[in-house]
């Protein structure tokens, strides 16, 4: 087996020029596959911050709807109406939950899945009024 020494001048600088080169190559590569795949990470989650950020505010500004209009609602006198309807209603009847149930699940015409439609008893009491189609209404805005 030959040793390094024993290599001419000609052989031993090419190859030492092409390891060089080899292992720089590498090296380069090495360093480029790891900073490709940082910088691709770092873009994902910066998307993902930014979708997060998006949705964040879009959720921000729908509940802020929904809580004035529920603050609209209730300086309105629909509700208190609608309540005071209720509670009147309910001193007209001896068993209230038993009679409600009755007039608007069991006597409803509606079919089921549609019972909400009711807009008033069939029996004319007190809470057959015209309020629940506007409670209707403004739960499903």
């Amino acid at each position: 087996m030959k040793t390094l020494s024993s290599f001419r001048m000609a052989i031993k600088l090419p190859a030492l020029i092409i390891f060089t080169v080899a292992t720089a190559t590498i090296v380069s590569g090495v360093i480029l596959a790891i900073n490709a795949g940082t910088s691709l990470k770092n873009s994902s989650v910066e998307r993902l911050l930014a979708v997060e950020k998006s949705r964040t505010n879009e959720l921000t500004r729908y509940l802020k709807s929904i809580e004035t209009d529920l603050v609209e609602i209730a300086k309105g006198d629909v509700v208190k109406v609608a309540l005071q309807d209720f509670s009147n209603a309910q001193e007209e009847f001896e068993n209230p939950q038993a009679q409600l149930k009755r007039l608007y699940i069991t006597e409803n015409p509606h079919p089921l899945g549609s019972k909400e439609n009711l807009d008033a008893a069939p029996d004319g009491s007190s809470i057959a009024r015209p309020m629940l189609a506007i409670i209707r209404g403004l739960a499903v805005c």
